[in-house]
């Protein structure tokens, strides 16, 4: 198939590649492109016929050369069926400033949504969604909100960690948890942001 041909394109493109060493001049702009303009082509190819999705999760993490390739892909790809979603937390993005260059180049491209925590009443409908209260208790939904400042993996984090320790799924229950101190020390990280 065409994706078949494409990757195995691809494969030796990346091959012939020098390895990545802390010499000068190894790393060409030339050499960049050139592999940039390879990942650019097979995923053009592969979207010929289907179209795809490409995801890049926690990219405030990424290298610079990740990231140059990601605003490389997003400009070479606008007129294909290929949507590049990618996400980062602005505020660790922020505390890098030795790739801001780079993250505003692929901002250029990109399409902004922004995620906040969900609302009270969006928490309580993940609780009864859940299956843990039906309707969901008011206090605990208050609780809960209050904990995890509804970001929706924290709440459903805190829930399981309260069946695991046999703690009543209710707003007792949830103040009466010690929370682990990782997660503390993750959550004071946030809001010290």
């Amino acid at each position: 198939t065409r994706t078949r041909r494409s990757w195995s394109h691809l494969s030796s493109a990346v091959r012939r590649q020098p390895p990545v060493r802390a010499a000068v001049g190894v790393d060409s702009p030339a050499t960049r492109f050139r592999l940039f303009d390879e990942v650019a082509r097979f995923i053009s190819s592969a979207s010929a016929d289907v179209p795809r999705l490409i995801i890049a999760d926690d990219i405030h993490w990424a290298d610079d050369g990740t990231l140059e390739l990601l605003a490389f892909a997003a400009r070479a790809l606008k007129k294909h069926a290929v949507v590049l979603a990618v996400s980062l937390r602005e505020h660790d993005a922020i505390a890098q400033d030795a790739r801001s260059a780079a993250l505003q180049r692929l901002s250029r491209q990109a399409t902004h949504v922004t995620l906040s925590g969900l609302s009270v009443s969006e928490v309580e409908e993940l609780v009864t969604a859940l299956g843990e209260q039906h309707p969901a208790d008011a206090r605990l939904t208050d609780v809960l909100y209050q904990r995890t400042q509804g970001n929706p993996f924290f709440v459903r984090q805190t829930l399981e960690l309260l069946a695991q320790r046999g703690r009543p799924i209710d707003a007792h229950g949830l103040e009466s948890l010690a929370i682990p101190q990782a997660v503390r020390d993750v959550l004071r990280q946030r809001i010290d942001a």
